[in-house]
Order: structure tokens, then C-alpha cells, then sequence
């Protein structure tokens, strides 16, 4: 679908609209005072509506264009064995995870994605259970990692500044 082209006084209407919206958009922040902020948005809001309301046919348009081209690009993908390469790789990761974790220990893996802030503990550390033994960050938050019991750290296997994934094992305890 072609989108149509708008009469030269609609396209002059559209570009008023528009400079008004920006100068009371502009006028916000400073406005000084809560009714002068309510004035100016009561003044924008109808403008807003006016605008959404004429450029409807094109922005569904728009959207139907954008939803057929995401599918052919989607089937292009599924045609290519694209997502069958992507769910193998995952399956591999997770092997090679799984083969990383020493025999007789169990991991300790990370809760969320984040980056590795501090490490709490070194390999050879005595851990009692729920011991925090690394402090993940993640979206500005601080997330404690704990030993899930009594052990040893066999092994760490991300450094500080280390970026991670949920279930990624970050490092091994010889439990008991």
C-alpha cells in the first residue's frame, strides 16, 4: 500500500502542528507554575489528538508494512536454519558448562544476567551454607549469590568485571 499523498494545505496544517507541539513541549519544563503546565497541556493534547487522528491510515499502514516484512524476514531465517543454529548453540554452551563443573562438585550458578562486582571468596575458601560468595550487579542493584551448602570452592570461573548469564556457572564447591 502506497501512502497517499496529502494536499498541500493539509502538509502546511501538519507543519503548524508540529511547531506547535515543539514550542509548548519546549515551554514545560519551565513553566514556572502546576496551572501554567496544565494550561499548556490542555493546549497540547487536543493538537496531539488532531495530528494521531489524520495520520492514523498511515501509521497502520506503516505497522501492517513493518508486521509483513518482520515475517518474511522471520521465514527468510527459519528457510536458513537460522534458529535451529541458535538452539544449538545454546545446547553446546550448556554442555560445555555442564563439562567445566569439576566431578564430585556442584556449581554455583548466577541468578540473573549482571556483571560480576566482587568476588567474596578465592578457590581452597572454606564456605559454610548460604555464605554469600559473590556479589553479581545488575541493573544498578546489588544481588548476593550465596554457596547453596557446606564446602569447599574447588574452582572460580569468572573474574571481577566479568559479564554473565542466568544459570552460568560462576564457580564450584566441593560440598561437605
Amino acid at each position: 500500500m502506497t501512502p497517499t499523498r496529502k494536499p498541500a494545505k493539509a502538509k502546511d496544517q501538519i507543519l503548524d502542528d508540529h511547531r506547535q507541539i515543539g514550542a509548548l513541549l519546549s515551554q514545560i519544563p519551565s513553566s514556572g507554575s502546576a496551572a501554567r503546565t496544565v494550561d499548556l497541556l490542555q493546549t497540547l493534547v487536543p493538537l496531539l489528538r488532531r495530528h494521531f487522528q489524520e495520520e492514523e491510515a498511515e501509521i497502520s499502514a506503516f505497522r501492517e508494512r513493518q508486521q509483513r516484512a518482520f515475517q518474511a524476514e522471520r521465514t527468510r531465517w527459519e528457510q536458513a536454519g537460522i534458529f535451529k543454529k541458535v538452539i544449538d548453540t545454546a545446547e553446546e554452551v550448556i554442555t560445555v558448562v555442564e563439562s567445566i563443573v569439576p566431578e564430585g562438585c556442584e556449581a554455583v550458578e548466577a541468578a540473573v544476567a549482571g556483571n560480576v562486582w566482587k568476588l567474596l571468596v578465592e578457590p581452597g575458601a572454606a564456605v559454610s551454607a548460604d555464605q554469600p560468595v559473590l556479589i553479581l550487579e545488575a541493573m544498578k542493584m546489588e544481588i548476593a549469590i550465596f554457596a547453596p551448602g557446606e564446602g569447599i570452592v574447588a574452582e572460580v570461573f569468572v573474574m571481577e568485571g566479568s559479564s554473565v548469564k542466568p544459570g552460568q556457572a560462576l564457580m564450584a564447591l566441593r560440598m561437605g
